[in-house]
This record gives C-alpha cells, sequence and structure tokens, in this order.
C-alpha cells in the first residue's frame, strides 16, 4: 500500500481482469447472491443481513466474501445483463463462484465485472464513499473531503431538487468535464429530423416532429439494448426500418443507408464551440458518446476543440444507460490524475446520462436544451427520477456560471 496526499493505492490480485471507477460500497458480512441481492434491482434483500435494502448497482462493491449457494454465479451473470451489477467487486479471499458468474456475463453479453482480491479489505482501509479506481492488479483509492466530494459554498446553478439540503455545487470543485455529444454539444434532433423528413415525404407518413422524435427514441433504446455491440450507423438503419414498420410505410436499402451516414451532417448547437473553447481553458474535456468513432470525427471538426479523450459506443461495447462509457472514461481520467469527486458529467439526456451518472456517484449539471418546449422528451426515451446537481438552458450559460464564479 503507498499514499500520496488524499491517494491510496493498493496492490491487488486479479480474478477477472478489467477496469471500473465508481464509489464504493462496503458490505460489513458476506453476501450470498443467490437469495441475498435481487438482480431485477441491485438491492440486497438478504433480511438477516445488516445492510439490507442497499442497491449494489453502479458501485465498486467491496466485501469479505460472498457465501452460500453456487447459484449465485447466475445471479450476479443476470444481473450484469440486466445493468444491475456492481461495476467491481473486491474481496478479501478468493471466490471462484462470483469469477465464475462474470466469465460467464463476459463471454455472453460482452461486460466485464472485474473481481480483485485485496488483503487490506479486511483491514477496512477502503470505507463507503470512497473513489474507487481499478485497473490491472492496482486499486486507488481517493477520500474525498465529505466523501461524496462535496464542500459547502453557495449554488451557482439553480438547483434541479424541491429540497433545500441539495449540496453546494461550485464549478472550481472540478478538474474535468465529461459530456455527452448528441443532444448536449450537437443538435441531434434537429439532425434527425432533417434527415428524417425526406423519407417521410416521400413515404406520405404524416406525423408532426415531437410524435416522430418520440418514436425515433422508442425504436433507438430498444435497438441499442438488444444489440448493445453493434455500430452506431446499424442502430440507425434498423430504427428506420422499425419507424417504417410503425407507420404503415417501408424504407429502401438507399434510404436506410442514408439515415445510417447522416450523423456528420448533424449541426452543432450555436453555442457549443465557443463555451467548449473557453471551458477548455479551465478543464479536462472527455466525450462519452453513444455513437460510432467515424461519425464522431465528424461531429468533433464542428465543435473546434480537441478532447483529452474520447469514449464512444465502439469503445464502450455497449450504449448508455450502460455503465461501460462512464467507467472508461473515469480510468483514464484517473490516469491523468483526475479522481472520481473532481469530475463533473455535463449532458442533455436525464435517461442516457444522469441516471447512470448518478448512480456512481457523480456530480452533473443538467443542459435543460428542451427548456422551452411545452411537452414531451423528444428523442430521448422517459427516464427514472433522477435529481442533477444543478440546471442550465444551455453550455453558453455554464460558461457563464463559470466566469461568474471566477471573477468573485
Amino acid at each position: 500500500m503507498t499514499r500520496s496526499g488524499d491517494r491510496v493505492e493498493l496492490e491487488a490480485r486479479v480474478l477477472l481482469a478489467g477496469t471500473a471507477a465508481g464509489t464504493a460500497l462496503v458490505l460489513d458480512e458476506p453476501l450470498s447472491l443467490w437469495g441475498g441481492m435481487d438482480p431485477h434491482s441491485g438491492r440486497v434483500c438478504d433480511h438477516h443481513h445488516p445492510q439490507l435494502g442497499v442497491t449494489v448497482t453502479g458501485r465498486v462493491l467491496v466485501m469479505p466474501s460472498s457465501r452460500g449457494s453456487s447459484s449465485s454465479s447466475s445471479v450476479l451473470a443476470e444481473a450484469v445483463r440486466l445493468g444491475t451489477a456492481p461495476l467491481a467487486i473486491l474481496l478479501a479471499e478468493p471466490d471462484e463462484i462470483l469469477v465464475l458468474g462474470a466469465l460467464v456475463a463476459e463471454y455472453l453479453y460482452g461486460r466485464v465485472c472485474p473481481i480483485l482480491v485485496v488483503p487490506e479489505v479486511a483491514g477496512g482501509t477502503i470505507a463507503t464513499g470512497d473513489q474507487v479506481t481499478v485497473s490491472g492488479d492496482r486499486v486507488t483509492l481517493a477520500r474525498s473531503r465529505n466523501l461524496d466530494g462535496t464542500e459547502e459554498g453557495s449554488m451557482t446553478a439553480r438547483s434541479t431538487a424541491d429540497t433545500d439540503d441539495t449540496a453546494a455545487l461550485r464549478l472550481g470543485d472540478f478538474s474535468a468535464l465529461t459530456f455527452d455529444c448528441y443532444g448536449t454539444l450537437i443538435d441531434w434532433e434537429a439532425g434527425i429530423l432533417a434527415a428524417l423528413r425526406p423519407w417521410t415525404a416521400a413515404h406520405r407518413v404524416e406525423v408532426d416532429d415531437e410524435e416522430l422524435l418520440a418514436a425515433f427514441g422508442r425504436a433507438e433504446s430498444r435497438r441499442q439494448a438488444a444489440q448493445p455491440t453493434a455500430p452506431y450507423p446499424e442502430i440507425l438503419a434498423g430504427v428506420l426500418g422499425d419507424l417504417a414498420t410503425e407507420h404503415g410505410a417501408t424504407a429502401s436499402r438507399e434510404e436506410a443507408a442514408a439515415f445510417a451516414g447522416s450523423v456528420g451532417d448533424w449541426p452543432a448547437f450555436p453555442d457549443s464551440a465557443e463555451a467548449l473553447a473557453y471551458l477548455k481553458r479551465h478543464y479536462r474535456l472527455v466525450i462519452v458518446s453513444n455513437v460510432d468513432r467515424a461519425s464522431f470525427r465528424h461531429s468533433n471538426a464542428k465543435l473546434g476543440v480537441t478532447f483529452d479523450a474520447v469514449v464512444t459506443a465502439d469503445d464502450a461495447g455497449a450504449y448508455k444507460p450502460a455503465p461501460n462509457h462512464f467507467q472508461l472514461a473515469l480510468a483514464q481520467l484517473a490516469d491523468m490524475g483526475v479522481a472520481g469527486h473532481q469530475v463533473l458529467h455535463v449532458a442533455q439526456s436525464l435517461y442516457h446520462d444522469h441516471v447512470p451518472a448518478k448512480r456512481l456517484g457523480l456530480k452533473t449539471m443538467w443542459i435543460n436544451r428542451r427548456a422551452d418546449r411545452a411537452k414531451g422528451s423528444g428523442a430521448t426515451p422517459a427516464a427514472a427520477p433522477v435529481t442533477p446537481d444543478g440546471e442550465v438552458p444551455t453550455l453558453a450559460a455554464l460558461a457563464e456560471l463559470h466566469r461568474q464564479e471566477h471573477a468573485g
């Protein structure tokens, strides 16, 4: 074990290799996943366990060992499939049953839940709330000032909470910004409509913009969940076929190919390039996007900045709201010396971004690009209840908040 400031690095024995970064959840006693964890919710359901009711989803699970049935392997594999599994599991002693479940999940679903033996687990070195990064045989802890990485201060962005006890959000507390791209930096709804309208006109599909965007959102999310490793252009081509079926129309190969290749034509929001140029002077900037790398390169040219890291669906082997993008981004930022509590995730989509980011313990800023719309969520599916830590209507407004805070 080595220490450097508030960072602690532990040596570990790798049972299943992988990378992960998130907030630790330490269980006081061993847990049998079979009958002890609900794979549909990720909640501990063993009524005899002292931490009954806690949720392991999106956390780095730390426990002395598992116990009980060999069926725990099937529970872990199912939780990985459903997206309710821990980001990683740290144990005080080896457990072949858990490793088997994680191996099966990796083989069947292409998603990795790293498992490591860390002797310090038994000594209580890791505490719930620590920011943990797993990379190879190294486990790095970053102890934040108030466990969740916040400190007292005045609120500079409007809180979206209904109560007054939300922790203050100070932009100066962060060293890196992770961004969703499409819907946040790129006006994907305008791009989607521009790409779809020639098809609706040709096939006399009568549907208004909001209905078309909502249908797109439903079809895209279904496709991404069913085909997590499919390239994004393939997803888009399939979505057009789904829209055609829903509206009693057809879509030719040429029309599907044109829609699949349209991402590079989607416009940037007018404020994106200038705001990013300003923020680049103060933060490391990272993209976590559901498109492919080739499509993003066209969009990046419109944004005018060089990002410190780019994580796409190609890299993650999954689509958000799965946690893979965030795990990779946090691991890369950790290599740059940025801990999880120093990261602010900036995004428009509650469904794709704020829900998984908050599950990982990240602070989030909602760029509510649809604040002036009367109803609906557009191309974004409705999300589970989530409370971002701040809200602004545009990226330019976020940059202005930073200017005011910096000047004050």
